[in-house]
């Protein structure tokens, strides 16, 4: 793409504003550049830890929707697309329903805990499921159906949990589903970023044969890449990278889904390397912005960072949408 370094360079320049206006403005209160010290305890172990989850959650869940998009070559396309949020959903819901039963709900880092292992696990199920239905069938269209369904079968298997739950129990599950990305430890975001870079890194080594999957499986096979092999791998990145953001923020919405689609409107491109890159860091920017919106639009008021993403995103691509025309 022409001048794509300096767009790059732009979007991590608005990247590093955004990350410190994060942590300047959203709070209780105001910060000063004069208290941005690290042996500050508000400084070290709230602002900074939550500017980091946002920005590591900005990160994944876009590269996991351009995959998905390019996968599938369908817009609508998201990280959540194949069941994964709905099956992390249902495993905390039985969690938090299994403490609440065994009155240890209260207690701040096993509560925590088993809530991340369990979406992380329940995650892991639906992906392992997609897995064995992708080394059965070669059509990405029944794949994306089989994943719809088993969304759906664990969306109601959720509500049923929701249903026998304990007013504590569906009021801690429903907290747990707005989204969160505060009180994250830095051994939570050593764990995360981790993975994700490990994750991140494998796909950008593998763009090669990640460009090639837009043209569909012909053409692929057609130069002989293994297409059946490459799509397995892609699966599970992108599951990897949904199953992170999932368990340590709870479901986020619009990102996935919104940014792949706002970087192709924006930048009209197929080099697949250049699109991976203006997603991570629009993704970074979104996530740190909508976050720094629910803590400054109401006074006195911490609005839930589902609802900053999916107002804030939305009208922007319809929007787009509108002004280019080329769907």
């Amino acid at each position: 793409m022409k001048g794509g370094f300096k767009h790059i360079l732009l979007l991590v320049g608005v990247l590093i504003i955004a990350f410190v206006a994060n942590i300047l403005l959203a709070g209780s209160s105001v910060l000063k550049f004069s208290e941005l010290n690290f042996n500050d305890y508000i400084f070290r172990n709230i602002r900074l830890s939550k500017a980091l989850t946002a920005l590591l959650c900005g990160i994944s869940l876009p590269i996991a929707g351009q995959i998905l998009q390019v996968l599938f070559r369908n817009p609508l396309a998201g990280p959540y697309v194949l069941g994964i949020s709905s099956a992390s959903s249902l495993a905390v819901g039985i969690a938090i329903m299994a403490l609440n039963a065994f009155g240890v709900m209260g207690y701040v880092f096993f509560s925590k805990t088993a809530i991340i292992i369990a979406a992380f696990a329940g995650s892991l199920l639906c992906t392992f499921i997609i897995l064995f239905v992708a080394k059965k069938v070669s059509s990405n269209v029944f794949l994306l159906l089989i994943g719809l369904m088993l969304g759906q079968i664990f969306g109601a298997l959720e509500s049923f949990v929701e249903y026998f739950s304990t007013d504590k129990g569906l009021r801690e599950f429903v907290m747990w589903s707005f989204g969160s990305l505060g009180n994250s430890t830095y051994t939570d975001i050593t764990i995360f970023s981790s993975i994700g870079v490990i994750l991140i890194a494998t796909l950008f080594m593998l763009t090669k044969p990640f460009q090639v999957f837009l043209m569909g499986q012909n053409y692929a096979n057609a130069l002989g890449i293994d297409f059946a092999r490459y799509r397995i791998y892609f699966i599970v990145i992108s599951s990897l990278l949904t199953a992170l953001a999932t368990a340590f923020c709870g479901p986020i919405a619009f990102v996935g889904l919104s940014i792949p689609i706002m970087t192709r409107l924006i930048y009209k491109t197929s080099d697949q390397k250049f699109q991976l890159t203006a997603c991570l860091l629009l993704g970074g920017i979104t996530m740190l912005v909508c976050d720094t919106l629910c803590y400054t639009i109401l006074p006195d008021r911490v609005i839930p960072i589902n609802v900053i993403t999916t107002l804030f995103g939305s009208p922007f691509i319809i929007y787009l949408l509108f002004k280019t025309r080329n769907w």
